[in-house]
């Protein structure tokens, strides 16, 4: 599984917010992903990932997370990531 699909499905599960639970299309979170993507592979590790991940969504969506759930969406990603590549 590329890390895109990986990525999507976990944002998407997530649903920070609560785009999907609300009715949005499942691609709503597309242009987020494609950005956090082309960034997660060069971090080293989660605490890199969860800081990726909350400016993309600031600066995308101009609204601030919560680092806290950044981390923990960080810590699935890197697992899922290390799981798919053994």
């Amino acid at each position: 599984m590329k890390t895109e699909e990986i990525l999507t499905r976990i944002i998407n599960a997530w649903d920070p917010l609560a785009l999907l639970a609300g009715g949005a299309p499942s691609n709503e979170y597309d242009i987020e992903i494609k950005v956090i993507c082309k960034q997660v592979n060069a971090a080293t590790n989660e605490t890199q990932i969860a800081q990726i991940i909350y400016t993309t969504f600031r600066e995308k969506t101009g609204i601030e997370l919560n680092l806290l759930s950044c981390l923990k969406c960080a810590f699935i990603v890197v697992q899922e990531i290390k799981g798919n590549q053994q």
